[in-house]
């Protein structure tokens, strides 16, 4: 997978993700985590680097869980506890269909915000 660390200059990559359930084709934006530093203190509310990088993902539509962990790379385990953090808060919600797991941004305001934030950086 192309990240941005390995092209430099670039600001984000939509990530073209197929939903099986809904025969669907979304767009989810990747970002480094330099970008999500410039995002990171222009929000409302306190944020890691690394939940930044969800909801910026989930701005594009639901992801199911393993694909977003996926997505994120690093550490499973931060990205599971960063996951949960943003659940606890209110601002992701678990969907659960044929035992399979997804998550997706609560909030239409907070969707907006990401995606205008994404536009700015």
């Amino acid at each position: 997978m192309r990240t941005l660390e390995t092209y430099p200059g670039a600001e984000w990559v939509p990530i073209p993700y197929r939903c099986p359930w809904e025969k669907t084709v979304t767009r989810h934006p990747l970002i480094s985590d330099r970008m999500a530093e410039r995002i990171r203190f222009r929000l409302p509310f306190p944020a890691s680097t690394l939940e930044i990088r969800i909801l910026a993902a989930l701005s594009g539509g639901k992801l199911f869980e393993d694909d977003l962990v996926t997505l994120l790379g690093g550490d499973e385990e931060d990205n599971l506890e960063a996951i949960e953090a943003l659940h606890q808060r209110g601002q992701i919600a678990l969907c659960e269909s044929h035992n399979v797991r997804h998550w997706l941004l609560t909030d239409a305001d907070l969707d907006s915000l990401m995606k205008r934030e994404l536009q700015r950086v």
